[in-house]
């Protein structure tokens, strides 16, 4: 059985991949996405970097991009479609694979056409709370549409549209009992981890160092700051805590990527996470119920960020600011609610998950199969 991914959202695409070897260890899988996350800066991506180290082949194609801000970009943008279709054209022609599961993306609509086109069974899986425009279209010519959340439905063919939750990485769907080897050896203060992605953020970096002196005196702070391209997050966050009186210093632990099983310990024992509120993002915040403060990525799509978070701040689990009202002022005041009310905020976000669906992994390699043992018999 061969079955070819691609993942704008790379954790629930990793996350379906494991599931889906659990259950059929003879599956071959390889992977079509972006040799650079930022084509211009030729820095390479993430996707590639993860997909590659863990022994799943990686075939690239030059996706093009919808622009909305920048439109007249697209113009550009329009004259890589068609060859991006035509590597995907090839990629597929040449490993035929039985089925083709896309995570989204605009990286995915040129192997949607492709599939569509070979006669390739096509499973597309949205993971907000809204509908990315990539999936609205790949939707029409998609097999079936799986869904994480009733409110998504409405967005998608109502025949082919399933829910089946949000596939979650094995590390955050158990206890975390490995200690990082790079954690402090005890807390006796309250723990605040923050993460802005893999990329980082600069406005939320740039807001952390200001309140880090304050921040410190009050709580262990662990900041996994991100890399993006000749960027130096790491290097000026390092250079504000040198500053800092010795023993604050002892109490802030600055990381450009932590790996899945130490994050997944993070939020299992941090008082309170600081993160973007994409759709894994929180999905993972909720699974490990720990109270959070989202800082919504002001530029998503159908402001999809803000809905993510929304559902938990409306249960009383999360608070948000916006980008727009994000500094020292705002940022400090939500963390000293937090930890005020950490014990009702976590009791609510108990709550939220016990209401959510917590084996979306197995229930998308439910649809896979089913979807392929209905073509075998079509065929």
């Amino acid at each position: 059985m061969k079955i070819a991914v691609t993942g704008g959202h790379l954790t629930p695409a990793l996350a379906f991949i494991h599931a889906f070897r659990q259950e059929n260890v003879n599956a071959f899988f390889f992977f079509i996405g972006r040799t650079f996350a930022q084509e211009k800066e030729k820095m390479v991506s993430k996707e590639k970097q993860i997909v590659e180290s863990l022994g799943i082949p990686f075939y690239p194609i030059l996706a093009s991009k919808f622009h909305r801000t920048y439109f007249w970009k697209n113009f550009g943008e329009f004259f890589r479609l068609f060859p991006s279709i035509v590597q995907s054209y090839h990629i597929l022609k040449d490993h035929r694979p039985d089925i083709f599961v896309s995570f989204g993306g605009y990286v995915a609509f040129p192997v949607a056409v492709s599939a569509k086109i070979l006669g390739i069974p096509i499973i597309t899986h949205e993971q907000t709370r809204t509908a990315g425009l990539a999936n609205r279209i790949i939707a029409h010519l998609a097999t079936k549409v799986a869904v994480s959340h009733e409110d998504s439905v409405k967005h998608f063919p109502k025949g082919k549209t399933v829910i089946t939750g949000n596939p979650v990485r094995p590390a955050f769907l158990q206890p975390s009992t490995v200690r990082p080897d790079w954690m402090f050896p005890s807390l006796t203060k309250p723990l605040v981890f923050i993460t802005g992605g893999s990329q980082g953020s600069y406005v939320l970096n740039k807001t952390v160092g200001e309140i880090i002196r304050k921040l410190s005196g009050e709580c262990y702070v662990v900041h996994q700051c991100g890399s993006a391209h000749e960027s130096k997050y790491a290097t000026e966050l390092e250079v504000l805590r040198d500053k800092l009186p010795k023993v604050n210093q002892k109490r802030v632990i600055i990381r450009e990527w932590i790996d899945e099983v130490d994050v997944a310990w993070m939020f299992e024992h941090a008082d309170v996470v600081i993160a973007r509120s994409g759709a894994n993002t929180v999905q993972e915040i909720l699974l490990s119920e720990v109270p959070a403060i989202f800082i919504p990525l002001p530029f998503s799509h159908d402001n999809e960020q803000v809905k993510n978070a929304q559902y938990i701040e409306e249960a009383g689990g999360a608070m948000i600011i916006t980008q727009k009202k994000l500094n020292k002022e705002s940022l400090w005041g939500a963390l000293e609610t937090v930890l005020r009310t950490q014990k009702k905020m976590k009791l609510a976000v108990s709550r939220l998950k016990r209401r959510s669906i917590l084996d979306g992994s197995a229930r998308l390699v439910r649809l896979c199969e089913d979807v392929l043992k209905k073509n075998e018999k079509l065929a």
